[in-house]
């Protein structure tokens, strides 16, 4: 089955607040799927998005640190990222290969070097494998 808003190949582009997916998902949390989303077979959703789920960061707005989580469906290698809005990376939080499980990697808002950041928004990207998410965060001092 193909949602109305989707291409052949079941790929469609959904937006959420600030945060912009295009590819094929799997949507939904609850016993019965959202309506115009398609639920693949377990083990062929295509592009491993099905490997991530809870990623969020807590607290946000936050100061002086804030801890970003999330849970691995299995073992992946994962890269976890912070960016300032010109898209320069601050500093890299993860870099290897993790088990299956929940997460969790704390930001002090500082640099690679150890040093403080202004305030301001900042962006999380985390690399599972080939797949990207992208999120956003705010330090406020």
């Amino acid at each position: 089955m193909v949602p109305n808003n989707a291409d052949a190949n079941g790929d469609c582009a959904i937006t959420v607040g600030d945060i912009v997916w295009i590819g094929h998902y799997v949507l939904g949390t609850g016993p019965a799927p959202l309506p115009g989303c398609v639920t693949p077979p377990p083990g062929q959703a295509g592009d491993g998005v099905d490997l991530i789920s809870e990623l969020q960061n807590y607290p946000n707005p936050f100061n002086p640190a804030t801890t970003i989580s999330f849970h691995l469906a299995s073992p992946a290698n994962v890269r976890l990222t912070v960016y300032n809005v010109l898209g320069q990376q601050v500093v890299e939080l993860i870099n290897g290969n993790l088990q299956a499980g929940p997460v969790q990697s704390t930001w002090m808002g500082d640099d690679a070097k150890g040093g403080p950041v202004a305030s301001g928004v900042y962006l999380y990207k985390l690399n599972v494998n080939d797949v990207t998410l992208t999120r956003k965060m705010v330090l406020m001092k």
